[in-house]
């Protein structure tokens, strides 16, 4: 709820920029944190999707550069720091050390729903 108010803080209805200085930077610190970034990329990140709409619809363009912000931090969590460093497209490994690859819900289905909203939004940030 409070992202999706936060969000709507950064429709076609702002026209502030201290609204949307502070709508993004609450949602950017929301999303560094890992509990809550998980609930963003719940649901087969339709949060996700709905910041994708608002950033590239022209209609918003007051707002497109708070929700491009918002974006980036989102694709710095997904890219790996490090190679020891567990996300949604490096946690491949079993607990107890084995490769599984091959099998589990770990690894990245590409035909999955998820799979094509994140490869979706990944297509959007790369233009």
């Amino acid at each position: 709820m409070v992202i999706n108010k936060l969000l709507g803080a950064m429709s076609h209805s702002n026209k502030d920029v201290e609204t949307a200085l502070n709508a993004s930077s609450l949602i950017i610190e929301l999303i560094e944190t890992q509990k809550t970034f998980e609930i963003i990329m719940s649901n087969e990140a339709k949060m996700v999707a709905d910041i994708i709409a608002l950033a590239i619809d022209p209609s918003n363009s007051f707002n497109q550069q708070y929700l491009l912000q918002v974006l980036i931090v989102i694709c710095k969590q997904l890219k790996p720091q490090s190679p020891a460093e567990q996300n949604m497209f490096k946690s491949l490994e079993k607990d107890d050390g084995s490769d599984n690859e091959g099998s589990g819900n770990n690894q990245f289905k590409e035909d999955s729903a998820q799979g094509k909203n994140t490869l979706k939004f990944l297509k959007i940030v790369k233009e």
